[in-house]
This record gives structure tokens, C-alpha cells and sequence, in this order.
């Protein structure tokens, strides 16, 4: 899960990439049968990642730190 939150926020074409492979479809069902909150939690950030829209931004304008 940690790999994957740190694609998701090195870019937006690394998130584009994890949205053609359905990754969230991946993590919904993941989140769904993970016991620990910790690692639940994580799962969640990686789908808030996944699921913003990102429309009408300037390219790269939400990959700045």
C-alpha cells in the first residue's frame, strides 16, 4: 500500500497510469477485507489520491510540494 501511495504522489501520470490498471477497484476490495485501521487508513489515502479530479488543472500544478 505504501508503494502505491508514493505513485500516487509523485505524479499525475503515475496516477493516470494506477487509473487505467483500475487500481481502485483493487484497493476498494482490499480496504473492504483489511483488519488493521493502520494499514486501512493508508488504503483510503491512496484512493482519495486516485479518485480526485484532476480537469481543468494546469499539468502539473498538483504534483508541486
Amino acid at each position: 500500500v505504501d508503494a502505491i501511495l508514493l505513485l500516487c504522489a509523485t505524479g499525475r501520470q503515475s496516477r493516470k497510469t494506477l487509473r487505467l490498471a483500475r487500481t481502485y477497484v483493487i484497493l476498494k476490495y482490499a480496504d473492504m477485507v483489511e483488519e488493521s485501521e493502520a494499514v486501512s487508513e493508508r488504503i483510503n489515502e491512496c484512493v482519495q489520491y486516485l479518485r480526485r479530479d484532476e480537469e481543468g488543472t494546469a499539468e502539473g500544478s498538483s504534483d508541486k510540494l
